[in-house]
């Protein structure tokens, strides 16, 4: 064999003895291996690959390993055979290959305001919509997961798996399951007042889905949205990665100021609300502005969208009925979501759409991704359907009032003199704001430093906020972990 050649199977030793197998097979990581040398430019264009016998020995494989590895190679376009000759490196793939290694090692990392379309440099600016990813004091919007009844749902998944046949295993209906929309029909009638049948339900995989959905189909490029100021942000981004015109209407006490958006924005093609429990400052919108609403809607032939997220956690009797069960003129968007009262790994939520609307977001709904998962629908229907999920919730709302007592009683004891809290009567979160001018972002990434999750209440307002402040989650949280994050937060607070 050639010094050319000995050379080469050296190198390929090299690599393959420093690459990590991950319980992969013989073969794969030969293939790997070479793949590897090939776009790293250790075998350049042209290079001849030992023959299969003499790699087998010096990898000491046997040699229907490095065969399948060499044909692999060549189905891919990365080498070529030449009969009588050998195995070489194809030019073109080292060319494409190189480029692409240029790019990743970052001699000119690639920038997005270069590359992207203009609604994709819309979607990169607004950073998108993340979830913190683990509980820790003070995560908010986490529902208590070793509380869900996770026996029954297992069992009732695997009576589901024991019926599993064809159609199940086959494309879904983009609108939803019958039975889960049917389900979901009776419970927001029963629950929230909400006026719908089944045929107005859609089955979606989030409710940010249903914000996206909502401002592609209903509002054009720079068309006027109102959106509640301090807001949620994942609504801003929904509509700013569109291309409308976000229109910041004030909260007070009573909720969304209409007067004032009907006079910045008399003309806007929607409005995103959330009444029940206003996010972040937890009051209701009341009875009058959400009549005034319905009639600004009516009159321009605008459209409310009504975010009912955490509703069914409210601790001073009887929630108030959401907005929609009061429009005679079908002008209002429900949203609402599984994600907080049974877990957000389970990606389901819904949307009660007005009838004029329902074939055209079921078509948008089906270019997005299809179909939310038939099977866990069935599950979700059938938890329903046995009385387990309003056993569940009521079980939830206890746990979640007495955690939210908690940690009033603790900051009571601990931080009155720093900070006061927003409304209290729902909820997995409770705003609250700090009694000193604070810069609220910046004490949010000390807070994250020691193992606390502080989103801070400026980042919500598009306007100048009243007060600094931060979003304090305690549904995930027990007692002990309120209790030890509560003693970190009056720590840091202390040496401001």
């Amino acid at each position: 064999m050639s010094k050319k050649a000995n050379q080469t199977s050296a190198a390929l030793i090299t690599i393959l003895a420093s690459s990590k197998d991950d319980g992969r097979s013989l073969y794969d990581n030969v293939y790997r291996a070479i793949r590897k040398a090939i776009l790293e430019r250790h075998l350049p264009p042209g290079s001849r690959l030992p023959s299969t016998r003499v790699l087998a020995g010096d990898l000491n494989v046997s040699r229907n390993t490095v065969e399948s590895a060499y044909a692999q190679l060549e189905a891919e376009g990365f080498t070529r055979p030449h009969v009588g000759s050998g195995t070489y490196v194809r030019d073109v793939v080292v060319q494409r290959s190189g480029s692409v290694q240029k790019t990743a090692v970052g001699r000119r990392p690639m920038n997005p305001q270069e590359t992207l379309s203009q609604r994709g440099k819309l979607i990169w600016s607004t950073g998108g919509c993340p979830e913190p990813l683990q509980v820790r004091a003070f995560s908010a919007g986490m529902p208590a997961l070793e509380d869900f009844p996770t026996e029954i749902w297992q069992r009732l998944c695997s009576r589901r798996l024991r019926s599993m046949k064809g159609p199940m295993l086959g494309y879904g209906n983009p609108q939803g399951a019958d039975q889960l929309r049917s389900v979901i029909a009776q419970y927001l009638a029963t629950a929230r007042g909400v006026r719908c049948i089944p045929e107005q339900i859609l089955i979606l995989t989030s409710s940010q889905q249903g914000l996206d959905l909502c401002v592609r189909l209903l509002a054009d490029p720079r068309e006027m949205v109102w959106l509640e100021d301090p807001g949620y942000l994942g609504a801003r981004n929904a509509f700013l990665a569109s291309g409308a015109t976000v229109v910041p209407v004030p909260v007070d006490d009573e909720g969304l100021q209409v007067s004032v958006g009907t006079k910045k924005a008399p003309k806007a093609r929607l409005a995103y609300v959330t009444p029940s429990h206003q996010y972040p400052t937890g009051v209701t919108l009341s009875l009058n502005r959400r009549i005034a609403l319905l009639d600004w809607a009516e009159a321009t032939k605008a459209w409310v969208i009504e975010d009912d997220y955490d509703s069914e956690f409210h601790y001073a009797g009887r929630p108030v009925a959401a907005i929609q069960g009061l429009a005679a003129s079908d002008r209002v968007i429900y949203v609402g979501t599984f994600s907080k009262v049974m877990f957000p790994n389970l990606r389901i939520a819904y949307m009660v759409v007005p009838p004029a609307l329902i074939d055209s977001f079921v078509t948008g709904r089906s270019l997005l991704d299809g179909h939310s998962p038939t099977f866990f629908q069935s599950v979700l229907a059938d938890f329903m359907e046995g009385g387990h999920f309003a056993v569940h919730l009521r079980r939830m709302r206890l746990l979640y009032r007495a955690r939210r007592d908690f940690l009033l009683d603790i900051a009571q004891e601990r931080l009155s003199n720093w900070l006061e809290f927003g409304a209290l009567d729902g909820g997995l979160q409770v705003p609250a704001y700090c009694k000193i001018p604070i810069n609220d972002e910046r004490f949010s990434k000390r807070a994250s430093s020691v193992g606390l999750e502080l989103p801070p209440i400026s980042k919500l307002y598009l306007t100048e906020p009243a007060k600094p402040g931060w979003i304090v989650g305690f549904s995930a949280l027990t007692p002990t972990q309120i209790s030890s994050g509560m003693d970190r937060l009056s720590e840091l607070l202390d040496t401001l």
